[in-house]
């Protein structure tokens, strides 16, 4: 029976990575496909800027998996993830956001209390900062008045990784306020929570959003 089960294993092991792939490049993205479903990733999978690579890594059947490596916009090695094992290999900067103390959460209160381990960013806080930039719509009112700043916005996040609570710390505009709002609710579900006497914590964060008129 044992044997049975290590053959199938090994086969569908086998399957996985040797279907056919196509290789396809767009805007800085360099990946692999299923011949046969060419919106399924599947192979090494690339993304730079300009010369500089962001990310790399691989993917199957469009899920990732391995270590992938994140780059700063030096070109450095920021972070390395294995999305296998879910572990955190490298990670050049462990207080990604230091805008803000970030405080345990204790019966749905925050404390004083600052944790053991810090959440993190899968990515890094360059990874972060392009989501933002990609994502940010700028509100229009506040463009026409050449209102700009930096927001921050309050977050809780959970022992397992959610956003479950925003709020904006201070006020700079209401469009600006609620702009902030939707990208940090919208954020990928890619934080490694933190931790605190050996278990996972909710904590409270402060994550900023630029708006910078150019």
């Amino acid at each position: 029976m044992k044997f049975r089960i290590l053959t199938i294993c090994i086969l569908a092991t086998i399957y996985s990575f040797g279907q056919e792939t196509v290789l396809k490049e767009k805007k800085g993205e360099s990946f692999y496909v299923l011949k046969n479903n060419p919106n399924v990733k599947h192979g090494k999978y690339q993304y730079s800027e300009g010369k500089k690579v962001v990310e790399r890594g691989q993917y199957d059947n469009d899920k990732r998996i391995g270590v992938w490596e994140f780059y700063d916009a030096d070109g450095t090695v920021e972070q390395k993830y294995d999305y296998t094992s879910k572990k955190l290999v490298f990670n050049k900067e462990p207080n990604q956001f230091e805008d803000y103390k970030c405080k345990v959460i204790i019966d749905g209160n925050p404390t004083e209390i600052v944790p053991d381990t810090l959440p993190v960013f899968i990515g890094g806080r360059s990874r972060y900062d392009r989501y933002v930039q990609k994502n940010l719509k700028y509100p229009s009112a506040s463009k026409s008045s050449g209102i700009e700043g930096n927001q921050i916005v309050l977050t809780t996040l959970s022992n397992q990784g959610d956003i479950l609570n925003t709020k904006i710390y201070r006020s700079i505009s209401p469009d600006i306020d609620e702009e902030a709002l939707r990208l940090i609710n919208e954020l990928p579900k890619e934080w490694i929570p933190a931790r605190h006497q050996n278990k996972n914590v909710d904590v409270l964060i402060a994550l900023p959003v630029f708006f910078r008129l150019k």
